[in-house]
């Protein structure tokens, strides 16, 4: 809880009322504003006014500006009256969005040409690389009597570059164990030229599930920090804190076993690659559901991951970075006789024993048939793509497994395979993301008779800058 000096209330930039002795309430990372409204503001039939349930605030998008006692100024986006009490006119606004706070200027404005410093995000399991040592320094009667008192592992750096026709970015990252939140990490920038708030914001979304991906969680962004010059931006959203933690075990970044294989760096290398990706075939939902499939049992998750190779075998096949010729069963040229004869026959074996309108029905459908269109062919498509090698397991997963699942809701014909297929569609679901963005680093497949089973794929027939 915290107070704050001064508080009012605006609807569409619209100055509403005063609220007195307003405090500032985080729970569970949820923001709310804790206030008492003056009676006087409702009017004289105030009694009548509360016993019938009416107020001034239902249904409303209101915000509100506040001032600290340092003088800082605090903006809270999309508040909503929570709660009310009579007749203490008690009052308790939930935000939303988000707050940001203004240190060191008046100008709201300043923002948008500011540049991002650090992100504090929520839902990160792993392993750092670099420590940091506490020691005391002292000097007693002339000589040294320094020590150390402690060190932790609680830090890891990331060097990252990319040159583009329209930018080029060199980027030194440290991600910093944030002390006062069990899996939570600040991502902080120490390069010169920082990311200005703009393009930071148009990457956003991608950046979030790009990160998702790798925790295993859909994370929570829970804190930005800008800076322009002398002027300093935090914002701080409005969202509830992660109740359950889960891991990405393809990419065991919370392993000690895996600590100096480089995985975030190899991974971070790719991240160009999601944005394209995200853009064609919508990989930030396919991430979404990824990590929610880890929230059920193995029967849903199951049947959440094929709908997610099937949604990407969708997109792909729709895109443009598919040739559509290389699709068909047959060559245009090649088809395009057989579907003449295809009509004669239809014609000389129907007619007088069907309608006209079924005929042409008939002969309507003929044109698909050399079209790689059905569910299953779209997958092969989406194999062959992504260069996955086919195995016995992978061939019973589609259709079989697959007919399976959605028609009977059964993952096995055999309960004791059951964790033995999970195991073979997380695998797929997996090598598909990884291959699609080009990710070099390794993978962990299986830890089998006390060994760890990885593997690494570092050449892609497929050349991703053209999709650019």
């Amino acid at each position: 809880m915290k107070e704050l000096n001064s508080a009012l209330l605006y609807l569409e930039n619209q100055f509403i009322v005063k609220l007195d002795l307003p405090e500032l309430r985080i729970e569970k990372g949820v923001v709310f504003i804790d206030c008492y409204i003056d009676k006087s503001f409702f009017g004289e039939d105030i009694e009548k006014t509360f016993l019938n349930n009416k107020n001034y605030f239902d249904d409303k998008t209101y915000s509100i500006n506040a001032l600290e006692s340092n003088g800082s100024n605090l903006i809270f986006n999309q508040v909503y009256r929570q709660s009310e009490s009579y007749p203490s006119y008690k009052f308790s606004f939930l935000c939303y969005d988000y707050y940001t706070q203004f240190i060191n200027t008046k100008d709201t404005k300043d923002i948008f040409t500011s540049k991002l410093k650090y992100i504090v995000i929520e839902g990160i399991d792993m392993q750092f690389t670099k420590t940091t040592e506490t020691r005391i320094i002292r000097t007693i009667f002339g000589k040294d009597d320094s020590r150390m008192l402690s060190f932790e592992l609680d830090n890891s750096e990331i060097n990252y570059s990319y040159y583009s026709k329209k930018r080029s970015f060199i980027l030194e990252i440290g991600l910093i164990k944030d002390r006062e939140n069990e899996k939570s990490v600040i991502i902080s920038f120490f390069q010169e030229d920082l990311i200005p708030f703009h393009l930071y914001h148009k990457i956003k979304h991608s950046l979030k599930y790009f990160i998702s991906y790798l925790c295993g969680n859909n994370i929570v962004i829970r804190e930005e920090y800008y800076q322009n010059n002398y002027q300093h931006f935090t914002r701080i959203y409005s969202q509830r804190e992660l109740t359950e933690y889960n891991v990405n075990h393809f990419l065991p970044i919370h392993d000690v076993h895996f600590r100096h294989e480089n995985i975030i760096n190899d991974y971070v290398k790719t991240i160009s690659n999601f944005f394209i990706w995200d853009k064609i075939l919508g990989l930030s939902e396919i991430v979404y559901l990824i990590n929610q499939s880890k929230q059920v049992n193995i029967e849903s998750s199951f049947f959440i991951l094929l709908i997610v190779i099937e949604k990407i075998a969708n997109s792909l096949y729709i895109s443009d970075v598919i040739n559509k010729n290389e699709t068909l069963i047959l060559d245009v040229e090649q088809f395009r006789d057989l579907k003449q004869d295809l009509y004669q026959l239809i014609e000389s074996n129907l007619q007088g024993n069907a309608s006209s309108k079924k005929i042409e029905q008939l002969k309507s459908k003929v044109g698909n048939i050399n079209k790689s269109s059905k569910t299953d062919n779209k997958i092969d498509i989406l194999l062959d793509f992504c260069e996955i090698k086919r195995t016995e397991e992978i061939d019973q997963l589609f259709p079989k497994l697959r007919n399976l699942a959605i028609h009977q809701g059964e993952i096995s014909y055999d309960k004791k395979d059951s964790s033995k297929n999970y195991h073979t569609l997380f695998i797929l679901v997996n090598s598909i993301i990884c291959n699609l963005i080009q990710y070099k680093g390794i993978r962990f497949i299986e830890h089998k008779d006390k060994t760890n089973y990885i593997s690494k794929k570092e050449e892609y027939k497929f050349d991703i800058e053209n999709c650019n």
